[in-house]
C-alpha cells in the first residue's frame, strides 16, 4: 500500500494550513476546509488535533480557545458540550470587521469541529485528499491512530507534532503498524538536522522522520538548492509554512528549490 507522501503528486503538493487562516477565514472551522477542499482545491488538509476531557478529538491550534473564539475555555480541561457554546469565528470577524464574506457575517455561531467531523465529509467524498495531523496533544494521539485505522485511511494520513515528547509518542505508534505511516519532525530535532547540515554532517545523520519542515514567517534566507537536494538525497520529503508564503512570489521561490508541500495560510492564493 502506497503511503501517503507517495500520493502526492509530482509537482509541489497544495496545502491548506489550519485550512487556511489570516483574512481567508476563520481558522479551523468546517467553514474553512469547506473552502479549501472544495474552492481551493487543496491537497493537503492541515489540521491540529486536542483532545476533550470526556474523550473527543477537536480540532484547535492552541490549547485554550481564547485565541479564536468569545471563550477562554482549556480545550483539555472541557467537554466538547461546554466547547460548543462558543463561536470560533469570533476573532476573525473581530480583525476583519465582520469578515468579506457575508456568511460568515450572517451565519450565526461557528462551532468548534472535531476529526469525526472532518473524516465523515471529506474522507469519502474526496478520496484523494491528504489530511495532515498536527498533533497538539499527547491524549490525542492514540484516539487518533484508532480512528484512521477504523476507517482504513493509513495511506490517507501524515503525522506531526512540533513538540519532541508528542512526536515521540507518535512515532511508537507508527512502529507498532504493519502499514507505513509518514511522520514529521519535531522543532529541536529539525534544528539538530539542520545544524548538522552546516557543520557537513549531515549525509550521515541518523534521521527517524519521513518529511522535514521548515517555517517561515519572514524569511527564506537560510534555505537554498544545496539543502533542498541534500534533503531530497537522504530520500526525505520537504514541507514549508508560514505567512511569509502568503505572497505569490514566495510560494513560486519555494517551488523552484523542490519544495514538496506549502502549507498555506491563503489556499486561494497558492493556486
Amino acid at each position: 500500500m502506497t503511503t501517503a507522501l507517495e500520493r502526492l503528486p509530482k509537482t509541489c503538493a497544495h496545502g491548506s494550513h489550519r485550512g487556511g487562516r489570516s483574512i481567508y477565514g476563520p481558522e479551523n472551522t468546517m467553514f474553512n476546509y469547506r473552502k479549501a477542499v472544495n474552492e481551493a482545491k487543496t491537497e493537503v488538509l492541515e489540521i491540529d488535533l486536542h483532545l476533550t476531557n470526556d474523550g473527543h478529538i477537536v480540532l484547535h491550534h492552541d490549547d485554550s480557545i481564547a485565541s479564536t473564539s468569545n471563550g477562554a475555555r482549556s480545550i483539555a480541561n472541557s467537554s466538547l458540550s461546554d466547547l460548543r457554546e462558543y463561536d470560533y469565528a469570533y476573532r476573525y470577524k473581530q480583525a476583519n470587521k465582520g469578515g468579506e464574506d457575508p456568511d460568515i457575517i450572517n451565519g450565526g455561531q461557528m462551532h468548534i469541529p472535531t476529526l469525526t467531523d472532518v473524516l465523515d465529509e471529506f474522507s469519502t467524498s474526496h478520496p484523494n485528499l491528504i489530511f495532515f495531523f498536527d498533533m497538539k496533544s499527547l491524549s490525542a494521539v492514540a484516539p487518533a491512530f484508532l480512528e484512521i485505522k477504523k476507517r482504513n485511511i493509513e495511506n490517507r494520513v501524515i503525522f506531526g507534532a512540533l513538540d519532541a515528547n508528542i512526536n515521540k509518542e507518535v512515532l511508537k505508534h507508527v512502529d507498532s503498524l504493519a502499514i507505513k505511516i509518514p511522520v514529521t519532525v519535531d522543532v529541536s530535532t529539525m534544528l539538530s538536522l539542520y545544524g548538522a547540515y552546516v557543520s557537513g554532517k549531515f549525509e550521515t545523520v541518523k534521521i527517524e522522520h519521513d518529511l522535514l519542515g521548515f517555517h517561515l514567517d519572514d524569511t527564506s534566507s537560510r534555505l537554498n538548492k544545496q539543502l533542498f537536494d541534500a534533503i531530497h538525497d537522504r530520500g526525505k520529503k520537504i514541507a514549508v509554512f508560514g505567512a511569509w508564503l502568503n505572497e505569490p512570489a514566495n510560494q513560486v521561490q519555494m517551488i523552484q528549490l523542490g519544495a514538496d508541500i506549502i502549507m498555506c495560510d491563503r489556499p486561494d492564493i497558492l493556486r
